[in-house]
């Protein structure tokens, strides 16, 4: 049976890409801005990893935008911005 493992990789590649493509505009935002930030592409569920990231960096701060409406505990939130608020051990600021 053939491997399978260049597929993948390649399919891990092309999602990386597209990740790093999505994140480009907000990186040129900040550093026209002069904004010091570090850049985390993850696997997984956001809600519980951007939680975990905060806490293990000590953030100060968690800033995140809402636009999802995926459940009734999220309907005005979106449920990831509600899983980070429930989660979160530090302070929050969601945008719109």
């Amino acid at each position: 049976m053939p491997s399978l493992e260049p597929y993948f990789q390649q399919a891990i590649d092309e999602i990386m890409k597209s990740s790093e493509d999505l994140v480009k505009p907000f990186e040129e935002m900040l550093e026209k801005a002069g904004v010091s930030y570090e850049v985390r592409i993850l696997e997984g569920t956001p809600g519980s990893h951007i939680s975990d990231v905060a806490r293990i960096e000590k953030a100060d701060l968690i800033v995140m935008g809402s636009r999802g409406v995926s459940d009734l505990a999220g309907l005005f939130l979106g449920s990831v911005a509600h899983q980070v608020l429930h989660k979160a051990e530090c302070p929050i600021f969601i945008t719109k």
